[in-house]
């Protein structure tokens, strides 16, 4: 757990640096390849830390975080039935989503200093 845990901070900073800078050069929509890409193995490490009941206690910071991401997820395969709602869903998460990542960072950081810690 702790090597998958600082290789997932590590990637993820890195990812998060790579599209700021990559979106600051080419100013085109690099901005939304980056949301997928970091959107999607942040995604793939909160399903890992689920399956693996890693730091999900309740009330903890990744069980309110896997929480919020779920009624996001939930609101936006609602969204698909009602197209306007979609779109406000979709247009909130392009400003969320960057503030979202740099969190879910700082979450990992914080478990990975509690493991570190332990040992």
């Amino acid at each position: 757990m702790k090597t998958f845990k600082q290789f997932d901070i590590i990637f993820s900073i890195t990812l998060i640096i790579l599209v700021a800078l990559l979106t600051a050069i080419r100013r085109d929509f690099v901005f939304l390849t980056g949301y997928c890409v970091v959107g999607g193995w942040q995604l793939s490490s909160i399903i890992v830390h689920a399956i693996n009941g890693w730091f999900t206690s309740k009330g903890s910071a990744r069980y309110i975080y896997h929480r919020i991401v779920g009624v996001i997820f939930c609101l936006a395969t609602l969204g698909f039935a009602l197209v306007s709602l979609l779109m406000i869903i979709m247009y909130f998460m392009l400003f969320a989503a960057p503030v979202m990542a740099i969190i879910y960072t700082v979450i990992c950081r914080n478990e990975y200093v509690l493991l570190k810690n332990r040992a």
